[in-house]
């Protein structure tokens, strides 16, 4: 039986809609074994540890975080208050300084991207640089789920150029929903189909909501 993750939702704690347990009761119906609440960016420790006590759930739930940094400096300042007390960190990114420099910083757990228009950051030499690196990439869809007309045909557009040095450099990947609310979170087998959108196949795809995120949980010892 395949086991299932979703490493980026966010709740009510930050910019979501719902709670955190509808969110979880939400995915477990939805056949995940493992979420991920992107939703601790300067959460205080006593608030994160009743996080953690106070969730009674039959899946695994990860506290996550994600970092915005315009500058090296205070991105590693930032990683050293929070690396001891949060689950899994990802580093959104619009700089190619910054992205490059990220790909190579074992406390990061995975890139994503502010939107996709930052998608052109991930040229082909970069996602090599992110092979070599074993280094995630995030592909979140709630852009493909949220926007309709000529907005998503765009954002198809630009999906589909970065996929395809993905696809070019055997880069690691992860599909996350993004979802804000319970009625954006998608199963997997739904990630998988949207992604088809851009021509990613099937079989990579399949990892990319599975093994590779439950890889990246297995390294932090979780």
């Amino acid at each position: 039986m395949k086991i299932y993750a979703d490493l980026h939702l966010n709740s009510n704690i930050s910019n979501g809609v719902d709670s955190p347990i509808d969110m979880i009761n939400m995915a477990s119906k939805l056949g995940y074994s493992y979420v991920s609440f992107s939703d601790f960016n300067n959460v205080p420790l006593k608030k994160i540890q009743e996080f953690k006590n106070n969730i009674q759930s039959k899946i695994k739930v990860l506290t996550g975080t994600e970092i915005i940094g315009e500058e090296i400096k205070g991105i590693k300042q930032e990683l050293r208050n929070i690396r001891p007390n949060i689950d899994l960190i990802s580093l959104k990114v619009r700089k190619k300084a910054i992205f490059n420099w990220a790909l190579q910083d074992s406390r990061i757990d995975f890139l994503t991207f502010f939107d996709y228009n930052n998608f052109d950051l991930l040229t082909y030499e970069a996602a090599k640089l992110a092979t070599r690196n074993s280094k995630a990439i995030e592909i979140f869809v709630r852009p493909l789920i949220i926007f309709s007309g000529l907005n998503r045909s765009k954002q198809i557009r630009l999906l589909r150029k970065m996929s395809y040095n993905i696809i070019r450099a055997n880069t690691p990947f992860i599909i996350t929903s993004g979802a804000r609310s319970i009625y954006e979170i998608r199963a997997a087998r739904e990630l998988i189909a949207i992604l088809g959108l851009v021509d990613l196949p099937k079989e990579i795809c399949k990892k990319a909501v599975s093994d590779i995120p439950l890889e990246i949980i297995k390294n932090r010892g979780l």
